[in-house]
């Protein structure tokens, strides 16, 4: 009896552990996309140790790209049949515009989450290198070389365990990335854009290399601190909420937005999925978040509707097109 019970203590402890670290090399790049606008938050955290799904990585690469506003204005023609419809522009102006294909001509698989190798291939695309034609650049599925050679990665080698944290790094590099056939990087496409101006560019590059001195209200887990980053006061709002694609609260242990929320004592939040609050733009989360009495009430809820939508995402992907179901393996079906 005891033996069986340090065996399940040992399995407990490796599953509770089995986290992804981020560094904070990868929080201050996140702060500084953050300020450009090109990456935002749901409020509570980055979420950086989580995973992207196929949809939300594409509406990261399209913001990232500065062409948000072109995205969710657009009524772009895709022949996928199973995009939520929040992702719907995001997706659409990706499809049109040759940086996302799909996995066949109906279907996107939103929902997946997104390899280190998917990821790569659709920022080198949006960067107007090609992988197909008659004389393609690079594979699809094997992009490392190239994303190494243009400054996407440390190392031209696979991530397998890809996360919010690396997109955001692959972000930041892609800012100093060339873009092919032009002479001229990416952030001085967004410059001549207006997506931002070179003192903002500068004021970011200084966050990434020294961090940033005030949170503007994204109260962040510091890794191994336990501790968030500093948040601005005295009010309760928060602008940075308006990060449609992202999963997932954080943990706000050491701080707070500031002020407090609305009251509504006859507010029933249960109607309100994760999936649906995601989709939300920034006015309707901030309004949805009001009705809570206090940020407690919201988190409660926050971190349920999370726990609900992750049990739901019960498979790992292994590579190319293959996913174990881990409830079929746990309910001992595989």
């Amino acid at each position: 009896m005891k033996r069986r019970l340090i065996t399940i203590l040992l399995v407990a402890a490796m599953l509770t552990s089995f986290v992804f670290a981020y560094s904070d090399e990868q929080v201050k790049a996140a702060d500084a996309l953050n300020e450009l606008g090109l990456f935002l938050g749901t409020g509570t955290s980055y979420d950086l140790d989580n995973y992207l799904t196929r949809a939300q990585g594409v509406t990261l690469l399209v913001r990232m790209m500065g062409k948000e506003d072109e995205a969710s204005n657009g009524n772009f023609k895709t022949g996928f049949t199973d995009v939520p419809d929040w992702a719907k522009g995001y997706i659409g102006y990706a499809f049109v515009n040759d940086i996302t294909k799909g996995v066949s001509e109906t279907s996107f698989d939103p929902d997946t989450n997104m390899t280190d190798y998917m990821f790569l291939t659709l920022t080198l695309r949006a960067l107007g290198y090609s992988d197909s034609g008659n004389d393609p650049m690079f594979v699809w599925n094997d992009p490392y070389q190239l994303a190494y050679q243009v400054g996407l990665i440390s190392a031209p080698a696979a991530d397998n365990d890809f996360t919010r944290a690396d997109a955001v790094e692959v972000f930041w590099n892609a800012l100093s990335s060339p873009l092919y056939g032009q002479n001229k990087t990416l952030s001085e496409s967004l410059v001549e854009q207006d997506v931002f101006t070179d003192d903002e560019l500068e004021a970011a590059e200084t966050t990434q290399r020294e961090g940033r001195k005030e949170n503007a209200g994204i109260p962040i887990v510091r890794p191994g601190t336990g501790t968030s980053g500093s948040t601005s006061s005295g009010s309760g709002s928060n602008n940075n909420t308006d990060d449609k694609e992202v999963i997932g609260g954080g943990d706000t242990s050491g701080g707070t937005t500031g002020g407090s929320s609305g009251t509504d004592s006859g507010f029933d939040p249960s109607g309100m999925t994760y999936e649906e609050y995601q989709a939300l733009s920034a006015e309707e989360q901030q309004a949805f978040f009001e009705k809570f009495e206090s940020m407690e009430d919201f988190m409660k809820w926050h971190q349920d509707a999370k726990a609900e939508y992750d049990a739901e995402q019960d498979y790992i992907e292994i590579g190319g097109d293959t996913v174990i179901d881990l409830g079929e393996i746990i309910n001992g079906k595989a």
